[in-house]
């Protein structure tokens, strides 16, 4: 019984820790006026701003709220107020001393409370809460999605920048190979079998290169395309 306590206890402690670990969504996308931000920080901030997608879940949050807004006081429906037309208003408006019949009460104050409301409207307002929470998390995963989104992104430009720098370097070393050799072809101390190989093998680095900047230059559009700016104004 001793160890079944002791084992009982060791796995709610170990359980807690797990239990506690929840997504701080206001941290997800951090708000402007934040200092010494990371680029990468810096990237999900602009995606999350200028994405069109982004605007129109929080106006779908906004019109959630309302409608909880709506549903909190539909309750004011069942009350009602109607006035008679009486003597004393018909002297008012028409200036005649003629005798009229008086109607009593002048004002009529009404309340229609049907029995379906004392279930229909409390439901009603948790309905309206529900779909605003639903309007939420859908914020909330497109937070998630965009942040996801940018930091890919960014990653594959870093790494497809890295590749064509080598890419580069590559090429600039061989065309220095290559001159050389037809120098030296041209001098009678190379061969035409170098030549000719030295050729193919430059050709097909400057293929290298020109897919390694391609894949760049498309990561770079990626990129800003989900950012909405030009990523020179951000780096």
């Amino acid at each position: 019984m001793k160890n079944l306590l002791i084992l009982t206890f060791g796995v709610l402690v170990f359980c807690l820790p797990a239990r506690a670990q929840q997504i701080d969504y206001k941290k997800i996308i951090l708000p402007d006026g934040i200092t010494n931000l990371s680029i990468e920080e810096r990237l999900v901030q602009l995606a999350w701003k200028n994405n069109p997608e982004v605007k129109a879940v929080q106006h779908d949050v906004n019109a959630s709220q309302y409608d909880v807004k709506i549903a909190a006081t539909r309750w004011t429906s069942l009350l009602g107020a109607q006035g008679n037309l009486n003597e004393f208003t018909v002297k008012q408006i028409t200036g005649s001393t003629q005798t009229t019949n008086n109607f009593y009460p002048r004002y009529n104050v009404y309340l229609n409370v049907p029995l379906s409301a004392f279930f229909e409207f409390p439901n009603q307002k948790k309905a309206a809460r529900e779909r605003m929470g639903i309007k939420q998390e859908q914020s909330n995963m497109l937070k998630l999605d965009i942040r996801a989104r940018v930091l890919k992104l960014y990653s594959d430009y870093r790494k497809n920048e890295t590749v064509w720098r080598i890419r580069k370097e590559e090429l600039d070393d061989f065309k220095l190979r290559v001159n050389t050799i037809e120098q030296k072809f041209s001098d009678g101390a190379a061969t035409l079998e170098e030549y000719v190989t030295a050729q193919r093998v430059y050709r097909d680095v400057q293929i290298q290169e020109a897919v390694a900047k391609s894949d760049w230059d498309k990561s770079k559009f990626d990129l800003e395309q989900v950012i909405g700016v030009k990523l020179e104004e951000v780096l």
